[in-house]
């Protein structure tokens, strides 16, 4: 389907559906826009670049892996490097803790 709104299912589908645990429709993204404070912007940005480097354990994530961000880290020769580790990690924890929320 492209463009546009979706159509909705017929009643009787959407409840089957829903029984099943099954989400026939999603509902429109909202847009946020918010300022990123510039001391952030590192951290935010290294955060971007590493997150699909995830730590598994048991299915489960549970960490990033540092020696890529420590190995982007020296790449671009970053003069705090350990001040975007900590932005890093402090996302990575907020990640990590909304992650399960969604699993509860």
């Amino acid at each position: 389907m492209t463009g546009g709104k979706s159509k909705s299912p017929p009643p009787e589908l959407a409840e089957a559906a829903k029984a099943f645990g099954v989400i026939l429709e999603m509902p429109e993204p909202e847009e946020e826009f918010f300022d990123i404070h510039p001391e952030a912007e590192k951290g935010i940005c290294m955060f971007q670049q590493v997150c699909t480097q995830w730590r598994i354990s048991d299915g489960q994530r549970i960490g990033l892996d540092y020696g890529v961000v420590l190995s982007l880290l020296s790449l671009e020769g970053d003069p705090n490097p350990l001040e975007v580790l900590e932005d890093v990690r402090v996302m990575e924890d907020a990640a990590l803790a909304k992650l399960a929320e969604l699993r509860a």
